[in-house]
């Protein structure tokens, strides 16, 4: 299998070459917004340098490190994999607005249509937000082609001392909590992995090393999903419910709470003493935290 396995790296990196030469100048037309040139020319990058790679593993293995070698070509081929999927991804991903929809077209080709009276924005620093009726439907970076398009056709959320809804953890807190999670797992299995057939000093060493991190990164993609499934703050006209990661709920007069926005993320307050902290970045409709009193 070693001998031909890297041989498939040679049609993956003239399909890559070709698809750089026909899309490199490509327009993008005013009424779409598309993902930024970046995730284009990253799975380019990462399918020729993966498949470069991996054929050259396989040119100069040896019959001695036959096992080695077919590890590491499909590792590389699995690189260079990922980033044909990132361009299939970047070319597929758009949003087209027309006179009365706009119509979503995931990485995978999945459509979503949106009539335009239904929806509203929130801008929060580098993206902007879009809700029917209070719920999330699509989040816009400030990277992406033609970002402006929302703002020069959807209406923005203005939040004042009525306003009312719920705040919790976004797509982020979930992708983020997920993938350091799995990071989590992967480095605990290798502490087991290198503790099992390694004896040396040094080894056991690094894997332990390679345990503590793994469970730092585990316990952190852990209350990260908690944030995005359990974490909540409802507020109504007159109540504010706070639900904490491990489900403890607390209710507050509303009139009683105050707000403050940083730098680094938004507080509030009872009393002058802080009960919630939460970075925009990471939650739906932060800015509903407007309807309390700001703190001076």
């Amino acid at each position: 299998m070693n001998d031909y396995l890297h041989y498939i790296s040679i049609p993956l990196i003239i399909l890559v070459i070709g698809i750089f030469f026909k899309n490199r100048k490509s327009d993008t037309q005013s009424n779409v917004i598309r993902q930024p040139k970046m995730y284009f020319y990253g799975g380019i990058f990462m399918a020729i340098i993966g498949s470069l790679l991996a054929l050259l593993v396989g040119l100069f293995s040896t019959p001695e490190n036959e096992t080695e070698t077919l590890v590491g070509i499909l590792v590389l081929l699995g690189f260079a994999m990922i980033g044909v999927a990132l361009i299939y991804w970047s070319f597929n991903w758009k949003i087209e607005i027309t006179e009365d929809n706009l119509v979503f077209r995931s990485g995978f080709k999945k459509k979503k249509t949106f009539r335009i009276k239904d929806l509203a924005y929130d801008s929060n620093n580098s993206k902007s937000d879009l809700y029917i009726g209070g719920q999330l439907v699509l989040s816009v970076t400030v990277m992406m082609e033609n970002y402006d398009l929302i703002s020069k056709t959807i209406k923005l959320i203005a939040y004042n001392s009525s306003s009312t809804g719920t705040i919790k953890g976004n797509s982020n807190a979930r992708n983020f909590g997920f993938t350091f999670s799995i990071l989590g797992l992967i480095f605990s299995l290798l502490f087991i992995i290198t503790l099992h057939f390694n004896e040396s000093s040094t080894d056991i060493v690094i894997s332990y090393v390679l345990l503590v991190v793994g469970l730092i990164m585990l316990v952190f993609g852990v209350f990260l999903i908690l944030f995005r499934y359990v974490w909540k703050i409802t507020i109504d006209e007159e109540r504010v419910e706070i639900i904490s990661i491990f489900g403890f709920k607390k209710t507050y007069h509303k009139k009683d709470l105050k707000y403050q926005v940083t730098n680094h993320g938004n507080k509030v307050f009872l009393n002058d003493n802080q009960i919630v902290y939460f970075n925009e970045n990471f939650t739906e409709q932060p800015k509903l935290i407007y309807s309390l009193v700001r703190k001076k």
